[in-house]
């Protein structure tokens, strides 16, 4: 598939290092997640790869071509910051100004803000729009120039979950016109429901760089109760299925091995060999959320 984006070795040291020696790649027409607590340097990999912040050492490649020049930036639409929207304009004003700055056409005016689903309030003024509202028409200036890429920083931050919601699904259907999309964002649910890729930032440092659903491709873990949970912890500590067997109230959950293959009937039959009879009894998938906080914990 054909590489939008390259990233080699990209590293920025201010009083610390910020970015530490990245690498990744972004394939087209895909969505890609920058995840990471606030600090771990996300804004920062996107300030150097739009050129507004200098490396320290490190290179990437845009579209096969070194680094971010002018005409590298016209196939981009980026939010890196709030844009400064005139407040007592409209809508449509704001976007004839943003077009004439970027020297794109206004015809495309409409039909930005009909996907983002604010055409109908085009003629009324910014200072009347909602967060999520101000954030959604953003995104329509961003999109102003038929972008092959579209950059977001932090896009659903402040929003309630409606508005959250209104963005997920903005992006997805931007997604769907072909459009490569990279968002840095601190919440994992976010990432988990938008984006087929991530890179995972710790510190600086990348951690995880691949597909979401690879991420959470594992094993999964056992959730089970019986009336006598000290048995059962004994006898699922007793098996060589389990890499760890925990408790939780009145839940265990035990975290099946990468190398082990067993179902939820296999496991209830082996237990009732033993006397043991589960009156709960559920086998689940890690979340991504659980996996980032293995990958964490893991790195520490």
């Amino acid at each position: 598939m054909e590489k939008i984006l390259s990233v080699k070795n990209l590293t920025k040291k201010f009083k610390r290092i910020v970015v530490n020696n990245i690498s990744f790649d972004v394939e087209k027409g895909n969505v890609y997640g920058l995840l990471g607590p606030n600090g771990s340097g996300k804004s920062t990999t996107f300030g150097m790869l739009l050129s507004t912040i200098n490396p320290t050492s490190g290179d990437w490649y845009w579209f096969g071509k070194k680094g971010t020049d002018p005409d590298t930036l016209k196939r981009i639409g980026a939010i890196i910051e709030q844009p400064n929207f005139y407040p007592y304009l409209s809508a449509e004003t704001n976007l004839k100004i943003v077009a004439e700055i970027k020297g794109t056409p206004s015809e495309r005016i409409n039909e930005v803000l009909q996907t983002v689903g604010l055409l109908e309030r085009k003629k009324d003024a910014f200072k009347t729009y909602s967060l999520g509202m101000k954030q959604r028409l953003a995104i329509a200036s961003a999109m102003l120039n038929n972008p092959e890429v579209l950059i977001l920083d932090e896009p659903t931050n402040g929003l309630d979950p409606e508005g959250i919601i209104q963005i997920r699904e903005i992006i997805s259907n931007i997604a769907k016109q072909g459009i490569t999309i990279i968002i840095a964002s601190h919440l994992l649910d976010e990432i988990e429901k938008i984006c087929s890729h991530v890179i995972v930032l710790k510190e600086g440092n990348s951690i995880y760089c691949g597909r979401v659903d690879e991420m959470t491709a594992n094993n999964g873990y056992f959730e089970l109760k019986a009336d006598n949970n000290t048995l059962l912890l004994n006898a699922l500590n007793e098996l060589q299925w389990f890499t760890a067997v925990n408790q939780d109230g009145e839940i265990l959950k035990a975290q099946i091995r990468d190398d082990a293959s067993i179902s939820a009937s296999a496991l209830n039959q082996r237990l009732a060999e033993q006397g043991i009879f589960v009156s709960h009894l559920t086998k689940k998938k890690m979340s991504l959320e659980s996996q980032f906080l293995e990958l964490v914990k893991n790195t520490k």
